[in-house]
């Protein structure tokens, strides 16, 4: 089982290597997923805009843990992953 995380900031070239990642994993035969955590804000805040700072904090931390329960399922599953994002955990989400 193997988890890759891609860190960097915008436009840095994450998607690009995520999904050359995924596709040479699939090729060899490995079964992989590639999971963005912006996907995981964007069910939360699809505008990416909040009317606080507390309500933005709420929904990156609930990201973040609906982004690890998926880690967690696709690892029980024998699937590779490929995770990217900027800044993935923060101290309190690995309490959490």
């Amino acid at each position: 089982m193997k988890l890759i995380l891609i860190d960097g900031g915008p436009a840095s070239g994450k998607n690009t290597l995520g999904k050359i990642l995924s596709d040479d994993l699939n090729t060899l035969g490995n079964k992989s997923i590639l999971l963005d955590l912006d996907n995981y804000v964007e069910e939360f805040c699809p505008t990416w805009i909040w009317d606080n700072n507390q309500q933005k904090e709420k929904d990156l931390s609930s990201a973040r843990i609906s982004l690890v329960n998926d880690i967690n399922k696709h690892l029980k599953e024998n699937i590779d992953i490929i995770v990217i994002g900027k800044r993935f955990f923060t101290k309190e989400d690995v309490a959490k």
